[in-house]
């Protein structure tokens, strides 16, 4: 399939042409070609060679495209970054997650254009299998150049290309969706032929706009940061999906890099190998670490989040961390986290892996749970209720600092 990004671009870019913005190229450092994109310094080394669709223009094959060696290569390179944690929006996502933690296969089918195609090569459905090593994770991708659900709600598609393959999570997103109704008639096909098929609807990223204008981004097709991104996430809520914003951290990653976004492009639209690991980055966030939107952070309570890496010696899932620093603190002699031990089962895995359910109160004493990972949660949430609302503190998500009165390390 090392043509498909050729393929997909002429759509993609017609797509955005009434959105180029002078001012990216104009201060640009990449000469891009007149004509495909720039030589890949990391081509796909699992790259897919056959395309099961029938219809001309149209595109399913299996995916990722790369493997953990090479994504890990690619990232020890890439410019740094940061970004803020999605929140996890589990409501929806009951039977995923149930699988993720519990075991058992999980088929996962990505619906849209060129965007999704790039994201879905960068490789994170692998990075969440060495997450969550009790799945087994399989992923279709299915796109053609420009494609949005305008597309994929007529001729019987969903009945004849993605009912067949069962799958239990599809995730629909990208820049070429051409109004709200078109996705919400395709999410309610996919209801009607799987009704326990869960959902996930993401914003869109990469395109021809400017990350770095947050007045041109919010206006840019599909942003999560503008309008469209409202509307999906009300629809969201009223069809029974979960959302995920990819706008908004794709373009904190490329501002704090401090460098030009054309360094992540590998033409005027789509991402290059390093642009592709930003979204692999957030959507593996989302599934492992994200934030919780319904308890905001403010001081004395400060929060840092942490993707997961596929670096070797590093942390493979990632940690959203909250400390309570009291009023009048100006300065830490250090911060201790401290970590439960993990049951005899679980000691024999070959990694810890997250546990999810219903949500348990925290014992009186302040210690959490016993979990094969470490857990941090803020004191307010846990004195407020008793226990973590829409969130298990045994899972990666959740895990927690000891708390100022009962750890004399932190105290004195």
């Amino acid at each position: 399939m090392n043509t498909l990004p050729l393929v997909l671009l002429v759509a993609g870019t017609v797509f955005s042409a009434g959105n180029v913005r002078a001012d990216m190229a104009k201060d640009s450092p990449v000469t891009f070609l007149a004509q495909g994109a720039l030589p890949a310094k990391h081509p796909p080394d699992r790259s897919s060679k056959t395309n099961q669709a029938t219809e001309k223009d149209y595109y399913i094959f299996r995916t990722p495209e790369r493997s953990r060696e090479q994504i890990e290569r690619i990232r020890a390179e890439m410019p740094k970054g940061r970004f803020t944690a999605p929140p996890n929006d589990w409501k929806n996502l009951g039977r995923t997650r149930k699988i993720l933690t519990d075991g058992g296969s999980l088929r996962v089918l990505a619906l849209g254009d060129s965007i999704v195609n790039d994201t879905m090569r960068s490789g994170w459905v692998g990075n969440l299998s060495d997450a969550y090593p009790r799945a087994n994770i399989q992923a279709t991708v299915y796109v053609r150049g420009g494609g949005g659900c305008q597309h994929y709600r007529e001729e019987g598609r969903i009945q004849k290309n993605i009912l067949p393959r069962r799958p239990d999570l599809v995730f629909i997103g990208g820049i070429s969706q051409k109004d709200i109704a078109g996705i919400r008639d395709v999410v309610r096909q996919l209801r009607a032929g799987l009704p326990e098929v869960e959902i996930l609807l993401g914003t869109g990223t990469f395109g021809t706009v400017d990350p770095r204008d947050a007045a041109a981004l919010a206006n840019a097709p599909c942003s999560g940061s503008g309008n469209y991104g409202e509307e999906l996430r009300k629809l969201a809520q009223e069809e029974r999906c979960a959302y995920l914003d990819l706008t908004t951290p794709w373009a904190e990653y490329i501002k704090s890099s401090k460098l030009h976004p054309h360094l992540f492009y590998r033409d005027p639209v789509h991402a290059n190998e390093y642009g592709e690991q930003i979204l692999s980055k957030i959507m593996l966030t989302f599934w492992t670490a994200g934030g919780t939107a319904s308890t905001p952070v403010s001081p004395p309570y400060h929060e840092v989040s942490y993707p997961g890496s596929t670096s070797v010696g590093e942390l493979s899932l990632g940690a959203t961390y909250t400390v309570w620093i009291p009023p009048g603190v100006a300065k830490l002699r250090g911060v201790i986290v401290l970590s439960t031990v993990a049951a005899k089962a679980r000691a024999k895995e070959a990694r810890p892996r997250p546990t999810i359910s219903s949500g348990r109160p925290w014992p009186r004493n302040g210690t959490a749970p016993c979990s094969g990972l470490p857990t941090t949660r803020t004191k307010a949430t846990a004195a407020r209720s008793g226990a973590i609302p829409g969130t298990d503190p045994t899972s990666a998500s959740s895990k927690r600092f000891a708390t100022w009165e009962n750890n004399p390390a932190i105290r004195n």
